[in-house]
């Protein structure tokens, strides 16, 4: 009785990590799609493309433009590596500026880091979330006074 009970825990167990290994392959179509069009998008020096792989809901137009610039510069650099990876700390994601709080504008669930080939190597993590199934990356918006 207790080898068969040793049996069924470890069937279980194996079946738990199968499971897990799929659910996680389900998601790689997703993720290479935004890597390719991510890179696409750097390689023809396109920022309207790269603006369109942002979530933009209840975004400040201030923070847009600074975006729009960082990416300008961005497609001026030599690309090295992008890769999404498990989120990383999540806890600026929520910050107060000039009074005002700031919350991310979709729930971050992965990061998205790029690595430039120049001379200081710069590299850069990005929150992601996902809408409708596709990766965004994910924005600061203005909290209402909850």
């Amino acid at each position: 009785m207790q080898i068969s009970r040793k049996i069924v825990s470890l069937s279980l167990l194996a079946l738990l990590s199968v499971l897990a290994a799929c659910s996680a392959d389900s998601d790689a179509p997703a993720r290479e799609t935004f890597i390719a069009q991510w890179k696409q998008a750097h390689a023809a020096g396109d920022a309207d493309a790269l603006m369109g792989l942002y979530c933009w809901d209840g975004v400040e137009d201030s923070h847009r433009s600074f975006v729009r610039q960082s990416v300008i510069y961005d497609c001026e650099l030599p690309l090295a590596s992008v890769e999404i990876i498990p989120l990383q700390d999540a806890s600026d994601f929520d910050y107060t500026h000039e009074g005002q709080r700031f919350g991310p504008n979709l729930e971050p669930v992965a990061t998205l880091e790029v690595v430039f080939a120049n001379d200081e190597r710069l590299h850069v993590q990005h929150p992601l979330g996902r809408q409708e199934g596709q990766y965004l990356m994910v924005n600061p918006r203005p909290l209402s006074g909850d």
